[in-house]
């Protein structure tokens, strides 16, 4: 039996990994701690040491538990610990383990703002007061991009760690090295009281790493100036970074592996057929490849000597709560009443449907057929469509909160139909639609607005196609390489 731990964006899940059942059970979850508070808006940083705490408690709790035989399956116990988290973040730890800058996440945009206190890459011809962004994208070449499999964007560590080198890290005058780590790396070696160790689906999310090595990329962090920084070692998928020490046990602490990997190795998707669209705070689409390839994509390594063909940053959950976020403002301002963001979505649901039903409905005539309100909700600047959001062809009755609501739907599910044709190469179509997350499984107009779009049935994995799915798939090999040994 086995411990899961998802860090995600909004939440941080804990559960049961029961491989004799091949159950996800016992699911506890917490809010992951919020933003910080910045001076400047484009910064989304998280406090590592809250993260941490957060984390310890919830192991602490489900080993106690284990130990005193609370747990549904109290003849087995707790052997193992495995972590998932949200990528393309960083922070960075000295010698001690004390983080010295905070997390930065991958909804950070502030590699999309000129630089305040850096000269453009040497022999430039671009103007000072550039981005970091477009410092990144001076600085390395096309090979480099290609062997990361990660094309240069502003969420990604490369950028926001480009910044930070020349804000942050220039105000701190940081001159010992220090460990570059994703928030997983930085728990487990807290956890562990040792180095931090990575895992290849996490550290190539970053930027940083050479697919082709299947190491880091120590020309990519010679020409972007990281030479302050010193990398973790990568472990194999079944190999203990560490242990956890618990009364008189000793826990292994396996790797943290990227979120989205663990979610699509538990969706068990077909190679070239099956396209997964993945939908929580952020949305990404990806198909399962045999083979190492490049295009207007990512290149994610997987399990098993595959890889992904991704897109990430679709507009999903952080763009509508920004919709949902306005009716609370509107609520508490107009009516001065302060409701609940969970609050709002419960009222919204069956508002949803039934504009989806009215709009699905034929009308008396022609004359009678109301013009379908146009929502655009690509908002942030990371996003992987145009940033141009907006909502258009309003009409005299068309403005509703659930037709609102429905047109983000349609707008998201159109997305993913654009999207989806840079994944498919050598004339492959997709036969199936994998829907997995937490909107996927919440909202059922979502899924027919795809399907609609697609043509094709959308399929439901068990788990909600979470995490902890692909994690439970990971323990059944861990367990099954202990019982080798």
């Amino acid at each position: 039996m086995y411990l899961g731990v998802d860090i995600g964006s909004s939440f941080i899940k804990v559960a049961i990994l029961d491989t004799g059942r091949s159950q996800v059970r016992n699911v506890t979850k917490v809010e992951t701690p919020a933003f910080l508070p910045a001076p400047n808006p484009l910064y989304r940083e998280i406090s590592p040491e809250q993260t941490l705490a957060a984390v310890r408690t919830l192991i602490d709790w489900y080993l106690e538990r284990s130990e005193r035989g609370d747990l549904e399956d109290h003849e087995h116990r707790i052997e193992g610990i495995l972590f998932s988290t949200q990528m393309h973040g960083f922070l960075l730890m000295d010698e001690s383990g004390n983080a010295v800058c905070n997390y930065v996440t991958w909804q950070d945009e502030r590699a999309t703002e000129p630089l305040r206190e850096a000269d453009s890459p040497a022999g430039s011809a671009l103007p000072r007061q550039q981005s970091a962004t477009d410092c990144v994208r001076e600085l390395l070449d096309d090979d480099d991009v290609r062997r990361s499999g990660m094309p240069v964007k502003p969420s990604l560590a490369t950028c926001t760690l480009y910044h930070w080198r020349h804000n942050e890290g220039a105000r701190l005058g940081v001159k010992t090295p220090l460990w570059f780590c994703t928030i997983g790396d930085y728990v487990i070696a807290a956890l562990a009281q040792q180095r931090p160790r990575a895992h290849i689906t996490n550290a190539a999310a970053t930027g940083l790493v050479d697919l082709e090595t299947g190491d880091w990329s120590s020309t990519v962090a010679r020409k972007l100036g990281f030479d302050f920084l010193r990398f973790p070692d990568l472990a194999q998928d079944n190999e203990p970074c560490g242990f956890y020490q618990a009364g008189t046990r000793r826990i292994a602490l396996y790797p943290s592996f990227a979120d989205h990997q663990s979610s699509m190795f538990g969706a068990h998707l077909e190679p070239e057929a099956d396209l997964a669209i993945n939908m929580g705070t952020g949305s990404q689409i990806c198909v399962v490849s045999n083979t190492r390839t490049h295009g207007e994509y990512e290149t994610r390594p997987f399990f098993d000597g595959c890889y992904l063909r991704a897109i990430p940053h679709i507009p999903a959950g952080r763009s509508l709560n920004l919709l949902a976020e306005f009716i609370q403002d509107t609520a508490a301002t107009v009516c001065g009443t302060k409701v609940s963001k969970s609050a709002v979505w419960e009222r919204i649901q069956p508002l949803i449907a039934e504009a989806a039903a009215v709009q699905d409905a034929p009308p008396e005539t022609e004359q009678t057929a109301e013009p379908q309100l146009d929502v655009n909700i690509s908002y942030f600047r990371t996003s992987a469509v145009p940033q141009d959001g907006a909502i258009r062809n309003i009409r005299e009755r068309n403005l509703t909160l659930g037709n609102l609501f429905l047109a983000a739907f349609r707008d998201m599910a159109r997305n993913y139909e654009q999207l989806h044709r840079r994944l498919t190469i050598h004339g492959t179509s997709i036969e199936r639609i994998v829907c997995t997350g937490g909107l996927a499984e919440r909202h059922p107009v979502l899924r027919r607005c795809i399907e609609a779009r697609f043509g094709l049935p959308c399929t439901e994995v068990p788990y909600a196609g979470d995490a902890l799915a692909g994690l439970l798939r990971l323990a059944h090999r861990m367990e099954q390489r202990e019982a080798r040994r």
